[in-house]
């Protein structure tokens, strides 16, 4: 059974490239944090208007899962140590709790300092190439996608071509 822990930047972009509900289809199980949940609703308490956006809070296969204090406590060392977000810390820190088969970021940079802590982690275009793999979505398609939607890495880039 795959578990996957995700964090704010790849629902975004998924969402936004029409592609949430990949995750469902590759992934047994979906997570992520009450804090993602709270980063991702910003916009929306300032009044700003997103359809997609509203489809990730109607996903009711993302399951949501809080921190404990000592958890949070981690997750703000964590932050403040490897330079990352505190909802990217919060997920991985959820991760090294154990049970989960990976973790998937939009950062290229907070990827490479998880893996420092030897976090699983996955980036948004290798949700990509598993999909592409299991006949699910062809690969330039949905690098062509999530680039449109604003996720414009080196990565996505080379998937381009």
């Amino acid at each position: 059974m795959a578990r996957i822990l995700v964090n704010a930047s790849p629902l975004i972009f998924l969402v936004k490239a029409g592609l949430l509900d990949i995750l469902r289809k590759l992934f047994d199980e979906v997570y992520t944090t009450s804090a993602v949940i709270d980063e991702i609703r910003v916009p929306l308490s300032r009044g700003i208007v997103s359809p997609d956006i509203e489809a990730i809070f109607q996903a009711d296969w993302i399951k949501v899962l809080q921190l404990t204090g000592k958890e949070r406590a981690e997750a703000e060392a964590w932050a403040d140590e490897l330079g990352i977000d505190i909802g990217e810390a919060g997920v991985a820190v959820l991760f090294k709790r154990g049970g989960f088969d990976a973790m998937v970021v939009g950062d290229e940079v907070a990827e490479a300092r998880l893996k420092q802590k030897e976090v699983n982690t996955r980036d948004i275009t290798e949700i990509g190439l598993l999909a592409a793999y299991k006949r699910l979505y062809d690969l330039k398609e949905f690098a062509r996608a999530v680039f449109d939607a604003g996720y414009r890495t080196r990565r996505v880039r080379a998937l381009l071509g």
